[in-house]
């Protein structure tokens, strides 16, 4: 591929948050190898325009829904790719490879680059990709999602391995009118951050709402933070549980877009998490960040980043797959309950 040629690649991430920021080295990678390109990304409606729309390195947002379309719905999806005369689209992992790949030959898309996905009898299927190339269980997910620019002639781009976000001067004077209604005494305006939810459908990666209250409450008492507890619009109840197992005058629930809630995580002296969106959010806005892992694997998701930090209890292993393991219950996960509050504020205490 011509570094001068005028290309217009379609790429898709159809996933959510953490998977769009551990996604956003590839637009930057394509963008400075290629800067004549013009970027599409395709969304999901999950949160991710905002992101997408102000990542400097896109050129076009589309957001189509994926899920629970009509026939109706498919082709006009189909037909809107088509009026857009992409030379090359990348199905971005995790995505669902087998309807993505039927949607970009419909599309007429020449060139399909993706993962090689299971299929049948066939571990390593290509079917309706003219690239593809095998994961690579050891790598993280930024680089896995890397590896899909060789075939465009894009090898090892070391400088773009970390997450690529923008934060608007918009956001950033937002997150200061919040912060400043909080109305918080000059002693206690050290702040520590907690996400402790996930996406509805992942509740068995949530550690419990009681350690995060005792890991909070100890913070307060030994360096005398306050707590923020972010979360979406639908983690409100939780939060305000949260709030209560700590105390209201000592945390303050924060409810705010995704680029402003990054902006006042920029504000935190550190951030603890679940494996989320929201600590893959923190990392990018490059706070100090403590993501807590049992079922899922911090090699492939784990924050990125100089300040990022993963928790995990010794002897527990990974049990979740993308592929293989979509719903472990809705209960924390043993590996979870196996992380003790006295082993997280051990590994927070040597950074306050």
């Amino acid at each position: 591929m011509d570094k001068k040629a005028n290309q217009h690649i379609l790429l898709l991430s159809l996933s959510g948050i953490g998977n769009f920021l551990m996604q956003s080295p590839v637009f930057a990678a394509l963008k400075a190898t290629y800067p004549q390109s013009r970027l599409t990304v395709w969304v999901a409606p999950r949160g991710t325009k905002i992101l997408a729309k102000h990542n400097p390195h896109i050129d076009n947002v589309m957001q189509m829904p994926i899920k629970k379309s009509t026939l109706q719905k498919h082709l006009s999806n189909i037909q809107a790719l088509r009026r857009e005369k992409f030379d090359t689209a990348i199905v971005l992992s995790p995505g669902n490879l087998v309807k993505s790949a039927i949607y970009l030959r419909l599309a007429g898309i020449p060139r399909r680059i993706g993962k090689s996905y299971p299929l049948g009898k066939n571990p390593h299927s290509s079917f309706l990709l003219t690239d593809t190339m095998p994961e690579d269980v050891t790598l993280h997910d930024i680089e896995q999602n890397l590896r899909l620019l060789e075939p465009l002639g894009i090898k090892n781009p070391l400088p773009t391995t970390h997450y690529s976000l923008h934060i608007p001067e918009i956001n950033k004077q937002k997150a200061s009118e919040i912060l400043s209604s909080y109305k918080l005494k000059a002693k206690s305006y050290k702040l520590v951050g907690i996400h402790a939810g996930s996406a509805p459908d992942f509740l068995w990666k949530r550690w419990p709402l009681q350690h995060f209250a005792t890991v909070a409450k100890q913070l307060i008492k030994r360096y005398g933070v306050h707590i923020l507890l972010f979360g979406g619009p639908d983690e409100e109840t939780q939060k305000k549980e949260l709030q209560q197992l700590i105390g209201p005058h000592q945390s303050s629930l924060v409810s705010a877009n995704l680029l402003t809630t990054a902006a006042i995580m920029q504000r935190c002296q550190a951030v603890v998490s679940n494996d989320s969106g929201l600590m893959h959010l923190a990392a990018a806005s490059g706070t100090l960040t403590f993501g807590i892992f049992g079922p899922t694997n911090e090699i492939h998701t784990g924050p990125r980043g100089p300040k990022s930090h993963v928790i995990r209890a010794t002897g527990t292993v990974p049990a979740y797959h993308t592929e293989l393991n979509f719903n472990l219950g809705s209960k924390p996960h043993p590996s979870m309950l196996a992380i003790t509050p006295e082993l997280v504020l051990s590994k927070v205490e040597l950074y306050m």
